[in-house]
């Protein structure tokens, strides 16, 4: 069985689950990594500190950023395998 693990459809911070022991590229295990603020812009500006990390001040410039860091959430394993991955690329999100 396939399962579309393309990023050019997902939506950045989109949780799926897929039978893999391995993180397809754009996705990433749900497992409460951290990681820098800097490097995943987009998924930070939708998660923030939510999960841990240091929330970004306003005022602070972009070239400070690079010391913040925030978590991705951690899940647990479904069943039979099949594990939580979140999108770190794709689209960017967008409301009415």
């Amino acid at each position: 069985m396939s399962y579309n693990t393309n990023t050019e459809y997902a939506i950045v911070g989109e949780i799926r689950i897929f039978p893999y022991d391995y993180e397809p590229e754009g996705w990433m295990l749900c497992d409460g990594r951290e990681l820098k603020a800097i490097e995943y812009q987009a998924l930070y500006a939708l998660l923030g500190s939510r999960f841990g990390g240091d929330p970004i001040p306003k005022d602070v410039p972009f070239s400070e950023m690079e010391n913040f860091k925030f978590r991705i959430p951690k899940i647990r394993a479904y069943k039979d395998g099949c594990r939580y991955f979140i999108a770190t690329s794709g689209q960017f999100p967008t409301h009415c």
